[in-house]
C-alpha cells in the first residue's frame, strides 16, 4: 500500500498491540468492541449477565457515537459506581486502555462509521472461503481467486445499475436532496435523505452569532444537547461538533440545516467522498513509483468502456422492466445493433473478428486458399475388434498343465478320473 493504515483493528492480544505500535507507529490501534462485549458476560458474574437494564445502559454508553470523552467518562464512572464494579479487575484495565476502544476517542478518525469491529476481515474470510479451501493447490487457489473475484465484480455492476435506475422518492422539495440524490449511491441516499428530513424538521436554532466572515449556529437536534456548528461565507465550509462527517464521510443533520438557511441548491465538492458516489467504482486510481495513474482518463480503456455499457445496459432494462411496449423495443434496438455489427464485421483490439465463424476461424488459421476440388479417400481398415487369438509354445503348454490340478476321485483317492468313472464301480 506504500503507507500506514489510518486504523488497525485487532483483539486484546499485549503482543499484537506492542507490534502494532512498533511496525505502524502512525497509525491508529483499536480493539475489537465486538470481542470486548463478549466478555462481559463471563466478568460480571452470572447475576449481572442476566440483568437486562445493566446490559442496556452499558451498550447506552459503548456504542454511543454522539458522546464526547468527557461524558463517556463520567456516565461509566456512574455505571461501575451503580453496580459496585470498581473492584474489577477487567473493568478497571478497560478504563485505562479506554483510548484503544470508545468511540468517543476516534471522533476525528475517518473510517466509514463501521471500522470498530474485526467483522470486515472476517466477512472477507468467509466470502473467499466459500470459493476454496485449506486443501487447495496453488494453481486451484488462483483460479478460485479469480472466481471470487469475477462474482465481486458482477454484484458491483449490478449495484451499480441499481443504484442508477432507481429513482426515490424525494421527501423535501430542497434542491440538495436533488443533488443528493444524482451523486450518491441509492444505499447512502437513503442515510442521507433521513439526515436532510431531519435536519428540515427536528432541528431548530437555539442561539446564532455572525462575526468575521463566520457565523455560529447553536442547533438542538429534538429533545438532545444543542450542537455547535461554525459556517464559514467565503467557501461555504461548515464543521459539526458532532463530528458526523469526519466519522463518516456524510454531511449530519445539523450542517443540512444551515446550508438550507443560506439557501444552497448542492452539496459543496468538499462533502462529497468519493467512495460514497455513483462514480467511485468507474475511477481506479493507482500510485505507482509516486506518480498517480488514472486509468479512467484513457479514453481507449476497454475495460472502463466496458463497465459503462454493462452500467447502461442494466440501466436501461431496470428501467424497461415490466413494461412490455419498452422490454420489445430495447430487444429491437440491441438486435439491429447485432446485425450491424455482424454484417460490418469489425474487430476488436486484438484483430479477431466477431462477426462470422470464418473469420475467427482465418484469425488463428490464417488465409487458406481453396482447391477446386477435394479429395476425400476411405480411412484404411483396420481390425479394432479383440486381439485375435494368442498362440501358445510347447514352454507355456507345459507349465499350464502342470499348474492345472487334476481331478481325484473319492472312491479310490487317485487322479485323473471321478467317482462316476472310477474302475472300481465297473
Amino acid at each position: 500500500m506504500r503507507h500506514e493504515p489510518i486504523c488497525v483493528v485487532t483483539d486484546q492480544d499485549p503482543a499484537i498491540k506492542i507490534a502494532v505500535a512498533r511496525v505502524f507507529g502512525t497509525s491508529k490501534h483499536r480493539f475489537c468492541m465486538w470481542h470486548i462485549m463478549c466478555k462481559v458476560g463471563e466478568k460480571v458474574g452470572p447475576v449481572l449477565a442476566k440483568d437486562e437494564v445493566f446490559r442496556r445502559k452499558l451498550n447506552g454508553i459503548v456504542w454511543n457515537k454522539s458522546i464526547d470523552s468527557k461524558t463517556f467518562e463520567d456516565l461509566w464512572s456512574r455505571i461501575i459506581e451503580e453496580y459496585g464494579l470498581g473492584d474489577n479487575g477487567w473493568f478497571r484495565y478497560l478504563f485505562e486502555s479506554r483510548t484503544f476502544w470508545a468511540s468517543p476517542y476516534f471522533h476525528d478518525e475517518f473510517m466509514s462509521g463501521f471500522v470498530r469491529t474485526t467483522s470486515r476481515s472476517e466477512s472477507q474470510n468467509s466470502f473467499f472461503g466459500s470459493f476454496s479451501n485449506g486443501h487447495s493447490s496453488l494453481v486451484e487457489f488462483l483460479v478460485h481467486f479469480d472466481s471470487a473475484i469475477s462474482a465481486q465484480r458482477h454484484a458491483q455492476a449490478k449495484l451499480t445499475a441499481d443504484s442508477e435506475s432507481c429513482f426515490p422518492v424525494l421527501k423535501t422539495p430542497l434542491a440538495l436532496e436533488k443533488h443528493a440524490m444524482d451523486v450518491y449511491t441509492i444505499s447512502v441516499f437513503y442515510d442521507v435523505q433521513v439526515e436532510i428530513c431531519e435536519g428540515c424538521f427536528s432541528c431548530r436554532v437555539v442561539s446564532l452569532c455572525e462575526c468575521e466572515g463566520k457565523v455560529c449556529y447553536g442547533i438542538k437536534d429534538g429533545d438532545k444537547k444543542a450542537w455547535s456548528v461554525e459556517f464559514l461565507l467565503a467557501d461555504c465550509s461548515a464543521i459539526c461538533s458532532c463530528k458526523m462527517f469526519e466519522r463518516m464521510g456524510l454531511v449530519c443533520r445539523h450542517i443540512f440545516f444551515v446550508f438550507k438557511d443560506h439557501g444552497l441548491e448542492r452539496i459543496p465538492s468538499m462533502y462529497l467522498v468519493s467512495r460514497w458516489t455513483k462514480g467511485a467504482s468507474l475511477k481506479p486510481i493507482f500510485d505507482i513509483d509516486d506518480t498517480v495513474v488514472d486509468q479512467s482518463a484513457k479514453v481507449d480503456n476497454v475495460r472502463v468502456l466496458t463497465n459503462l455499457m454493462w452500467s447502461e445496459i442494466y440501466a436501461c432494462v431496470g428501467l424497461a422492466d415490466g413494461n412490455v411496449e419498452r422490454l420489445e423495443k430495447l430487444r429491437r434496438v440491441i438486435c439491429e445493433q447485432r446485425e450491424f455489427f455482424i454484417k460490418d464485421g469489425c474487430e476488436d483490439n486484438n484483430g479477431v473478428a466477431g462477426s462470422s465463424k470464418e473469420s475467427v476461424i482465418k484469425s488463428f488459421c490464417g488465409d487458406v486458399s481453396q482447391g477446386s476440388t477435394v479429395e476425400v479417400r476411405d480411412p484404411i481398415k483396420a481390425k479394432n475388434k479383440g486381439g485375435g487369438k494368442q498362440m501358445k509354445s510347447a514352454r507355456e503348454k507345459a507349465v499350464n498343465k502342470c499348474v492345472k490340478q487334476s481331478r481325484k476321485c473319492h472312491t479310490c483317492d487317485e487322479y485323473g478320473h471321478n467317482s462316476r468313472t472310477c474302475p472300481l464301480n465297473g
